[in-house]
C-alpha cells in the first residue's frame, strides 16, 4: 500500500506518484478489477445499484490511477513515465474492451431501460443509462467471434496512436523556443507572465532575459498581451505546425487513425 496509485482518495498525490509506481500499481489495480467484473457479470440485476453503481464502485479505483498516470504523462513526461505508460496501455485497453462489450452487463441495462424501474431514476441516472447503452453499441457488444477480436484490435492500436501523437506534440512544442533581451519585446506583457518567462530563461522579471515558449502558460498570454507582431506571428506558426515535420511528424499517424477509425464504422455496420 505504499504504492500511492493504489489508495488515491479525492485528488492524486501527485508529489509521490514516480515511474516506478506504473507498472506494479496498474498491474495490481487491473488484476483487481478484472476478477471482480468477472464476479460482477455473473450477478448484475437490471437495477441501478445492480449494474453501473457496482461497476462504478469497482472501477473507480482502477480508473483514478490511470487518469493520474495520464495527466502526469501530458504535465511531467519522461522517458521513464513515457515506458511504463506504454507497458501497462494494453492491458488497460483490453480492460475497457472488456466493460465495452459484456454481454451480461448490457442486457441487464437494456431490461433496466424496458422496466418499471426506470423511470424512478432520477434524470441524472436515466441519462447515464441511455448513454451508457449507445456507447457499448459503439465499444462492438453486438460483435462476435473475429469481428469483435478484429475490433479489439483496432481499439488497441488506436490508443497507441494516440499515445504517440502527444507524445510528439509534446517533444515539438519543448523543442521551440526564443530568448528575448530587448524590454521592448516584452512590451504590453503582464508582470506575471515576464516573471515566467524570465524565470524560465535564468533573468529577472524586469531585466531579461525572457524565454518564450509554446507552454501554454506562456504561449496564450504572450498572444493576447504582446505588442510585437514579428514574435506574436513567429509563436503562432511555430504553434499551429508542431510535430508536422521530421521524426515527430504526425501526418502519418492522423493518416492511420482515419483508416483505423473507418475499419471500426465498418465493423459496426457504420457510414463513417
Amino acid at each position: 500500500m505504499s504504492n500511492p496509485l493504489l489508495s488515491i482518495s479525492g485528488l492524486p498525490p501527485y508529489d509521490r506518484i514516480a515511474a516506478t509506481d506504473v507498472v506494479p500499481g496498474l498491474t495490481l489495480l487491473v488484476e483487481a478489477a478484472e476478477r471482480e467484473f468477472t464476479s460482477f457479470e455473473q450477478s448484475v440485476t437490471a437495477t441501478w445499484d445492480g449494474s453501473l453503481g457496482r461497476l462504478h464502485d469497482l472501477t473507480r479505483g482502477l480508473w483514478a490511477a490511470w487518469g493520474a498516470v495520464n495527466h502526469l504523462l501530458s504535465v511531467r513526461n519522461t522517458p521513464e513515465l513515457r515506458a511504463a505508460h506504454a507497458e501497462v496501455q494494453p492491458a488497460i485497453v483490453r480492460f475497457g474492451s472488456r466493460l465495452g462489450q459484456s454481454v451480461p452487463l448490457y442486457q441487464a441495462l437494456e431490461a433496466l431501460r424496458a422496466g418499471p424501474g426506470f423511470a424512478a431514476l432520477d434524470a441524472v441516472q436515466q441519462r447515464v443509462v441511455v448513454a451508457e447503452l449507445r456507447d457499448m453499441q459503439l465499444s462492438g457488444v453486438g460483435l462476435v467471434g473475429a469481428a469483435r477480436e478484429r475490433f479489439q484490435a483496432l481499439q488497441l492500436e488506436l490508443s497507441e496512436l494516440s499515445t504517440r501523437f502527444s507524445n510528439h506534440l509534446l517533444d515539438a512544442s519543448k523543442a521551440w523556443s526564443k530568448v528575448i533581451t530587448d524590454p521592448a519585446q516584452v512590451a504590453g506583457l503582464p508582470a506575471s507572465l515576464r516573471a515566467l518567462m524570465a524565470h524560465q530563461a535564468g533573468g529577472t522579471p524586469d531585466a531579461g532575459p525572457w524565454k518564450l515558449t509554446l507552454d501554454f502558460p506562456v504561449y496564450g498570454p504572450f498572444l493576447e498581451h504582446s505588442r510585437d507582431r514579428t514574435l506574436r506571428e513567429d509563436a503562432y506558426r511555430a504553434f499551429i505546425t508542431r510535430a508536422a515535420t521530421g521524426e515527430q511528424d504526425n501526418q502519418p499517424l492522423l493518416a492511420r487513425i482515419l483508416a483505423a477509425r473507418q475499419e471500426m464504422a465498418s465493423l459496426l455496420g457504420k457510414a463513417s
